[in-house]
């Protein structure tokens, strides 16, 4: 019973300070596990919360891949080419290789060479 109260308590007081102060809360959890430029370019691209959420955390899982290009160069490409389209979004992560992604990116951009190791200018 008292393990209860001081849960019930403990939520109180967290909901209180929260709102008291409006603490800000991070509205994706795992951004930080992104380049910068990156997150910044999906809160851009993919106002809705949920599809920005699904995304990073595609992305995220991309990163943790061993891939024959860099991730973050495969990460900004596919986003070049997506351009805000969750269903196109979706396409450009079912590749056979990351290559022709990084490829299709470059000819599209008219910037051969670069490959997208930069990181997005706003």
């Amino acid at each position: 019973m008292k393990l209860h109260n001081y849960l019930s308590m403990t939520i109180a007081l967290i909901f209180l300070i929260t709102t008291a102060f409006k603490c800000y809360v991070p509205e994706s959890k795992n951004a930080h596990n992104l380049p910068a430029d990156i997150v910044e370019k999906i809160r851009l691209d993919f106002p809705d919360l949920e599809q920005r959420n699904f995304v990073e955390q595609e992305l995220i899982k991309l990163f943790k891949r061993r891939l024959n290009v860099g991730s973050d160069q495969l990460s900004r490409s596919i986003l070049f080419l997506a351009k805000g389209d969750i269903v196109k979004f979706k396409e450009l992560l079912d590749f056979d290789d990351p290559r022709d992604v990084l490829m299709e990116a470059e000819k599209q951009n008219g910037n051969p060479g670069h490959f997208f190791k930069e990181p997005f200018n706003f």
